[in-house]
C-alpha cells in the first residue's frame, strides 16, 4: 500500500466518521508504564467502503448452490491446507438457543440447513481473558504517541478490555473458519437468513452475486440472521469467552499465532478465508484477526471488575481487529454494535459459528478471578491538625440575585451538622505519594484513572509525571494544588486519608460562612486577589487574602474541586433544610470554585459539572469524627 494511498484512506475514514457522528471521545488514560517504542507500527487501513459495489442480494438472479460431495469442503485452496487442523466431534444439538436475549426470530428456527465447515475442539479449562492494566496502559500510550493516532480514536478504548480474568469453561467446538457468501446465501435461498445490509452509504466492497467471491466471507450480516444461521446448521453464536479461546489459546498470547506481530499473517483485504494458515490460532481456528470482525451471542457489557459504564447494554459485542497494527490487533480487542443497524462504513462484520453445551454458561458462572487493583487500607488516624473545625448550625446556601446563575438558586438557609474540612488543597506531591502508595493511576481507583500523569518530555494539562516507575511532582509544583485528577481519584484519595469527600452544601458554607458573603473574604472585591487573572496558579496557602472564615485557603481560584454530590441544576431549590446530600442520581459530579472572570463575577457560588470519569479538578477533603 502506497502513502499517499494510505493517507487518501486515512482522511476518507475520518471524513465518513464525522458525517456520521460517530467519532466517540477518547477515553481519558495515563501513564503507569513507560510504553516499548517499537510497538508503533504503521497501520494496516481497511479500503473505505464507498469505493465499494452498491449491489444488492437478488435472490432470484443468484448462483445455484450446488451440494458438496461428501467431505468436500467449499474452501478456496489455502484453506485445504489447514485440515490437519483438529476437528471436533460433538454431539449433535437439536435447538441451540441464546439466554441472553430473545431468539433473533419469533420461533427458533428448526436444525434443517448443513454446513460442511471444519470445527476445532476447544477442550475444556481454564483460559486467560483479557488485559491487564499495565498492558492496556502501554498500548494506549503507543497508540498516543502514533503519528497517525489523532483520525481515529474507536480503538482507544483499551479499558474495556481490563480486567484481566481467568475462566474456565466447558469443551465446545468452533468453525475453523468464518461463515462464507456461499454458504449464507444458502440459508438466504432456504428463505431463513435475511440479505446482507447493503446501502448506498453502507455499500459492499465487492458483488456477492458473483461467484468468485464465493469463499470470501460474509459481511453486512446483521445480528439476527448470524443467530438464524447459525441455528438453521444446528450450531449457535459463539459466546465471546469462547471466540476469545479459541483465537488466543490458554496462554494469554497477543495475536492468535503467538506474541511477535507479523503483518503477512493476517489479511490487508478481502481475501478467501483461510487465505492466511500462518496466522492461525494454537486450536487451528483461522483469520481471528483480520479486515473482518465477529459477532458474538453476548451483549457489549462491562467486565467483571471494571466499572467503565454499568448501564444495561442493549449492543452486541463483536470480536477481532480491523485496524491492523502491532498496538490494536490483538485478540483481547473488544467493541460493541447495534445487532440490526446498517454496519459502520469503515468496518464488516461477520461471524463463525459453535457447538456445545446448550445454552452455554455466562461469564459469570466460569469466571474463575478478575486480576482488579485493590485500594489501600485507610490511614488509622486523621490528622486535624490540618483541618479547620466547621460547627454545626445554618448557613445561607445559594442566592436570590437576578444575575447570577439559574443553577444557584434560591436563597435558602440550611442547617449542617459539624464537620472538619482541609485547610489546603491536596498538593501534586502528596497525591504523587499515594499513587505510590497504590502502585499505579491507570484504572487503579475503583476501576477508572485517577489523575492525568505524563511521561518525561510529555506537556499534558497537570503536574504529575512519572520517572523510572515513580510518581513525582514536576520540579517547583510540589506545593501547588494537584490538578486533572479524576472524581473517583479524588474519591479514592480522601479514603486513603481516611475521609471523604464533602458535600456541596459543606463546601459553600465553609467558602462563605453563615451570612452568605460572595468571597471567601466578604462582599467586596479586594484587589489584592490574582484569583481573577487566568490560569493563575500557585502554591497552596501563599494568597493571605484567600481565606474563609473558617481559616480555609484558597476556596476561590487556583484549583477548582471535587465535591460529593451529584448535579442537579435545580437541587439549591428542592434540597432538604438539613445535611443535605446532593441528587440522589445523576451522570456528572459538581466541582466547586472559580477562576478567571467568573472569580469576580460569581465568587464561591460558582457550580458547575461534569463527568466522575472525566480528570479536570483538584482535591480537598472531609470528616466527620466518629
Amino acid at each position: 500500500m502506497t502513502k499517499s494511498r494510505l493517507w487518501l484512506l486515512v482522511g476518507l475514514g475520518l471524513l465518513l466518521l464525522i458525517v456520521a457522528g460517530l467519532l466517540s471521545p477518547s477515553l481519558f488514560f495515563s501513564p503507569s508504564i513507560v510504553p516499548t517504542p517499537s510497538l508503533v507500527s504503521t497501520p494496516t487501513i481497511i479500503p473505505s467502503l464507498t469505493q465499494g459495489v452498491v449491489a444488492t442480494w437478488d435472490v432470484s438472479k443468484l448462483p445455484p448452490v450446488t451440494p458438496p460431495a461428501p467431505g468436500e469442503p467449499t474452501l478456496p485452496p489455502e484453506a485445504l491446507a489447514m485440515h490437519a487442523a483438529p476437528t471436533a466431534t460433538p454431539s449433535p444439538i437439536a435447538q441451540p438457543t441464546d439466554t441472553l436475549a430473545p431468539t433473533a426470530t419469533s420461533t427458533p428456527v428448526l436444525a434443517t440447513g448443513s454446513d460442511d465447515v471444519p470445527m476445532v475442539e476447544i477442550r475444556a479449562g481454564e483460559f486467560i481473558m483479557g488485559e491487564s492494566y499495565e498492558r492496556a496502559q502501554v498500548r494506549y500510550l503507543t497508540w498516543r504517541q502514533a503519528p497517525y493516532a489523532y483520525w481515529h480514536e474507536l480503538k482507544t478504548d483499551f479499558a474495556n478490555e481490563t480486567p484481566r480474568l481467568i475462566v474456565d469453561l466447558p469443551t465446545f467446538a468452533i468453525d475453523q473458519f468464518q461463515v462464507t457468501i456461499a454458504r449464507f446465501r444458502a440459508c438466504v435461498q432456504a428463505g431463513i437468513c435475511n440479505l446482507p445490509m447493503n446501502t448506498s452509504l453502507h455499500p459492499l466492497p465487492i458483488d456477492p452475486n458473483d461467484p468468485q467471491y464465493d469463499n470470501y466471507p460474509a459481511i453486512g450480516v446483521p445480528w439476527s440472521s448470524a443467530v438464524a444461521y447459525c441455528q438453521w446448521v444446528g450450531k449457535r453464536l459463539p459466546r465471546e469467552a469462547e471466540w476469545e479461546k479459541a483465537a488466543r489459546g490458554t496462554d494469554g498470547r497477543s495475536y492468535p499465532w503467538g506474541n511477535t506481530w507479523n503483518s503477512s499473517f493476517v489479511s490487508e483485504e478481502l481475501e478467501p478465508v483461510g487465505s492466511h494458515p500462518q496466522g492461525a490460532s494454537p486450536s487451528g481456528t483461522q483469520d481471528m484477526l483480520g479486515p473482518v470482525l465477529e459477532w458474538t451471542a453476548d451483549f457489549y457489557t462491562p467486565y467483571p471488575g471494571n466499572k467503565s459504564d454499568e448501564s444495561p447494554s442493549t449492543v452486541r459485542s463483536v470480536r477481532g481487529a480491523s485496524i491492523l497494527t502491532e498496538t490494536l490487533a490483538h485478540v483481547s480487542v473488544r467493541d460493541g454494535q447495534p445487532p440490526d443497524e446498517p454496519v459502520r462504513a469503515i468496518r464488516w462484520i461477520g461471524f463463525r459459528c459453535a457447538r456445545g453445551q446448550t445454552p452455554p454458561p455466562t461469564l459469570a458462572e466460569t469466571l474463575v478471578r478478575a486480576e482488579v487493583i485493590q485500594t489501600p487500607a485507610s490511614i488509622a488516624t486523621v490528622d486535624l491538625s490540618r483541618m479547620a473545625e466547621v460547627p454545626a448550625g445554618e448557613f445561607i446556601m445559594g442566592t436570590d440575585a437576578p444575575s447570577f446563575p439559574e443553577s444557584t438558586y434560591p436563597a435558602r438557609r440550611i442547617y449542617l451538622d459539624g464537620f472538619y474540612i482541609d485547610k489546603h488543597e491536596v498538593t501534586n506531591a502528596e497525591y504523587a505519594e499515594f499513587l505510590n502508595l497504590l502502585n499505579g493511576n491507570y484504572l487503579a481507583c475503583e476501576g477508572f484513572t485517577c489523575a492525568v500523569v505524563k511521561q518525561p518530555g510529555e506537556v499534558p494539562n497537570g503536574h504529575l509525571m512519572l520517572v523510572h516507575d515513580r510518581y513525582a511532582s514536576d520540579p517547583g509544583f510540589e506545593k501547588y494544588p494537584v490538578t486533572y485528577v479524576s472524581w473517583y481519584g479524588a474519591h479514592a484519595y480522601c479514603r486513603w486519608q481516611g475521609k471523604r469527600l464533602p458535600t456541596e452544601a459543606e463546601w459553600e458554607k465553609t467558602a462563605r460562612g453563615t451570612n452568605g458573603q460572595l468571597y471567601p473574604w466578604g462582599n467586596v472585591w479586594d484587589q489584592g486577589s490574582k484569583t481573577d487573572e487566568q490560569f493563575h496558579l500557585h502554591s497552596v496557602g501563599e494568597e493571605p487574602i484567600n481565606v474563609s472564615p473558617y481559616g480555609v485557603y484558597d476556596m476561590l481560584g487556583n484549583a477548582e474541586e471535587w465535591v460529593n454530590d451529584w448535579y442537579a441544576v435545580d437541587y439549591y431549590a428542592h434540597a432538604p433544610d438539613r445535611n443535605p446530600l446532593g441528587s440522589a442520581t445523576g451522570d456528572n459530579k459538581v466541582i466547586r470554585s472559580n477562576s478567571s472572570d467568573g472569580a469576580k463575577s460569581v465568587g464561591v457560588l460558582s457550580r458547575s459539572k461534569l463527568s466522575p470519569y472525566s480528570p479536570v479538578a483538584g482535591v480537598r477533603c472531609a470528616y466527620t469524627p466518629k
